[in-house]
């Protein structure tokens, strides 16, 4: 069995970026050279101007992603707007399907990552007359949603993109949670596809639950759940930022510094260490007691909070440290704990409720040696460069023993850990 001549199309480029960019580099290095071309959409002022050496023998095309946020002023009709983006999803099919004709294109490997790529996606699979799968990483609701759509475009938008998938073979998926749900909506079949992590960067993590230094709270990434992080801070204030008598400390790695809200109180011990590389950051996570998760409990981004898989808890797993996931109940993180209980959750705003999770969390040695037991089942069964291939070749259509090897230079160790979700989150 020959792998199809595939294209991939997506506005995140293959590069050892962010972790959606990262993640497509990874299928990219494992796929057979000579039947993969790219075609990315960058907006304006991106700057994107290559794969990078790894890929440096891609075909690729780059073409500017059209404005997507709809008439932020209010000066265009909901009418003129699905105009508008229609004409530029047409004059993108065109380009696309100019591109696809030039590489011989077989299957469409879409990332259905964007309003635009949404609307082209299963127009340029029809008009190569090849097979159509897709990516999803976030559901179109939550991206309607950060974009401000009206109800008449956002009603638009999702018509499509159920007609995509209507039209796929097959779908990779962020979670378990995901796949239930589009297979029972969709009937295609889907597969989780979670970045792997890199065996290299696993650490052991900090087991000295009963030292009497600092408590170390770490959180690596972006922090978009900020009522969840004023919730933390208010109920470590009502403490005095003390865990059974022991100091505590809240670390944080990533691109922006961390929510700095007045109800952490004048006892607040924050620590900002700013952009690192995923080696360092690992690193720095496996000193650390707990890693911190929260998701959103706005019910406006319960349709994430279901099915979008947060990359920082695979980063948390790697370092080793505990889990605490802060959100609602009815969640990706949940169930996965649920699995592979690596940590706790409190389901909850209530500082108590905070606090006595947060208290078991540093005095409970029993919690530590079961979420080493399921740190190593995780790492086996979800989190593995075996599992990533297996997944990549059911989607792709392709036979396991045709995909490459990992690259020994594939490790990122140079670049920032979990920016965003797989995805955003």
């Amino acid at each position: 069995m020959t792998a199809p001549k595939t294209l991939l199309l997506t506005c995140a480029p293959p590069v050892n970026g962010s972790v959606g960019e990262k993640f497509l580099r990874d299928i990219c290095l494992i796929f057979p050279r000579d039947r993969l071309c790219c075609l990315t959409l960058q907006s304006p002022g991106f700057g994107y101007g290559g794969s990078g050496e790894e890929l440096a023998w891609l075909p690729l095309s780059i073409n500017r992603l059209p404005p997507e946020n709809p008439h932020p002023d209010r000066t265009m009709s909901s009418f003129v707007y699905q105009q508008v983006q229609r004409w530029r999803a047409g004059t993108l099919t065109r380009q696309a399907v100019s591109f696809g004709k030039e590489n011989q294109v077989e299957l469409v490997f879409a990332v259905l990552g964007s309003p635009t790529l949404i609307r082209v996606a299963r127009q340029v699979a029809s008009k190569l007359g090849a097979e159509l799968v897709t990516l999803v990483w976030d559901p179109p609701e939550t991206e309607t949603r950060i974009l401000g759509f009206d109800t008449v475009s956002r009603a638009d938008l999702l018509r499509e993109f159920d007609a995509v998938m209507g039209a796929a073979s097959r779908c990779a998926v962020a979670s378990e949670g995901m796949k239930t749900e589009y297979e029972l909506r969709y009937k295609i079949p889907c597969a989780v596809l979670v970045r792997a992590t890199d065996p290299k960067l696993w650490q052991a993590g900090n087991r000295k639950l009963s030292d009497q230094g600092p408590f170390v709270i770490a959180f690596a990434g972006t922090a978009y759940a900020r009522a969840e992080f004023q919730a933390l801070y208010r109920a470590l204030a009502s403490v005095g930022w003390q865990l059974a008598g022991r100091p505590v400390v809240a670390r944080f790695l990533g691109i922006k510094s961390p929510p700095e809200f007045s109800c952490a109180g004048s006892r607040a011990q924050l620590e900002y260490l700013g952009f690192r590389s995923l080696k360092e950051t690992v690193s720095v996570l496996s000193e650390a007691h707990v890693g911190y998760l929260p998701y959103w409990f706005d019910p406006d981004f319960s349709p994430a909070v279901r099915m979008c898989f947060p990359d920082k808890l695979s980063t948390y797993i790697s370092a080793g440290c505990l889990v605490f996931y802060h959100g609602p109940e009815d969640s990706t993180p949940t169930r996965f704990l649920e699995r592979y209980p690596v940590g706790l959750s409190c389901h909850s705003h209530s500082a108590a409720e905070i606090i006595a999770t947060l208290r078991r969390l540093a005095t409970d040695d029993t919690i530590a040696q079961r979420a080493q037991a399921a740190r190593q089942a995780a790492l086996t069964c979800e989190l593995n460069r075996q599992v990533f291939r297996r997944r990549v070749a059911f989607v792709l259509g392709v036979e396991e023993d045709e995909l490459l090897p990992w690259p020994e230079s594939s490790a990122d160790t140079a670049l920032p850990a979990a920016l965003t979700a797989v995805g955003r989150a």
